[in-house]
């Protein structure tokens, strides 16, 4: 299990990693000045910019399931799942509250693979400080450009084979955050690029402070926000800091318009039109995170045409304002 100490001479020790700051490149140098105490196995805190981290790992959680599965009968699988990995995490994140159902979470569905899904995780344990180093570099890297009020808890789990799809397009991460300010990752070891792990992990960190001041602001969660312009926004944070990171969702939408016609209609008052906008559908010609593209080339117009709105405006700004003083639709005209 990884340890993480941190020495007066700037010396961070890895289970298998030895790093010191004279003799280290520019990201191993900060690490080894950041503080990372390890609370429990598997359980990492530590303090940037007065925003106190909170990191909790479920790969040993994982292989617990696979050990009781393998004992138990089919039908009892989903039972164990909820038990050692669910379950534990709702206690952590929302005091046993929390909305995910294993049933109709994607990675967060129970996995049937037994044997790949363990070949997953002992590839991802025998990563996990190159893993924790990413999140906590980029954790450490958004605080610098826009500080957190509240505490926030990241969570580590290990992505299910069978979406290796998805997870092959994301680029072996995925991930989402929530009002409580929780942010969720999981990992596909076979897929797993560590820039984009380190992109990702800055994405969720910004969605993490919009709730933040959407509660404290009371501004309202409707699709245009949670679904457009809160990803256009996460996706030009990411970029600020990796600017060099190419991510698949954010390339050029073909037929733009089109797809934002749809979105309109969906986000008519009466509308009863459910459109899965990040997986896409065929059947529509709404290619994958067609979502995330229109969001991102909102906030693009947005910063063009008023430059002078700094990261901290535009980061509380309603999405209304966004979209309308983005000029975005006048492409179209």
């Amino acid at each position: 299990m990884a340890k993480f100490l941190l020495y007066t001479c700037k010396l961070i020790v890895f289970s298998l990693l030895f790093l010191t700051a004279c003799e280290v490149s520019e990201d191993e140098d900060v690490i080894a000045q950041i503080e990372v105490q390890e609370t429990e196995e598997g359980s990492f805190t530590f303090v940037h910019k007065d925003t106190e981290f909170f990191i909790t790992t479920f790969f040993d959680h994982a292989l617990e399931y696979v050990s009781l599965a393998r004992e138990s009968d089919r039908g009892e699988w989903e039972r164990i799942y909820r038990e050692t990995i669910l379950e534990p995490f709702r206690l952590i994140a929302r005091g046993g509250k929390h909305r995910i159902n294993s049933l109709d979470e994607g990675n967060f569905r129970y996995s049937y693979r037994l044997d790949e899904y363990e070949s997953y995780i002992n590839l991802i344990k025998e990563r996990q400080d190159e893993i924790l180093e990413a999140v906590i570099l980029s954790l450490n890297e958004s605080t610098e450009l826009l500080p957190s009020k509240l505490p926030i808890n990241i969570f580590l789990f290990v992505a299910n084979p069978e979406e290796a799809y998805y997870n092959q397009y994301v680029s072996g991460v995925s991930g989402f955050a929530d009002k409580d300010r929780n942010i969720v990752i999981h990992l596909d070891p076979i897929s797993l690029d560590i820039d984009i792990l380190k992109y990702i992990s800055a994405h969720e960190y910004h969605h993490a402070i919009v709730f933040e001041d959407m509660i404290v602001n009371r501004r309202p969660l409707d699709f245009l926000e949670q679904k457009i312009i809160m990803e256009g926004k996460a996706d030009t944070f990411a970029q600020l800091i990796y600017p060099d990171t190419h991510v698949p969702w954010l390339d050029q939408l073909e037929e733009e318009e089109h797809v934002w016609n749809i979105m309109k209609k969906v986000m008519e008052p009466d509308s009863n039109l459910s459109v899965d906008f990040f997986r896409g559908n065929h059947g529509m010609r709404i290619p994958m995170a067609s979502n995330y593209k229109i969001g991102y080339q909102i906030m693009q117009d947005f910063l063009e045409n008023n430059p002078e709105v700094t990261l901290e405006e535009w980061t509380a700004m309603w999405a209304t304002e966004i979209l309308e003083k983005s000029k975005f639709e006048d492409r179209f005209k």
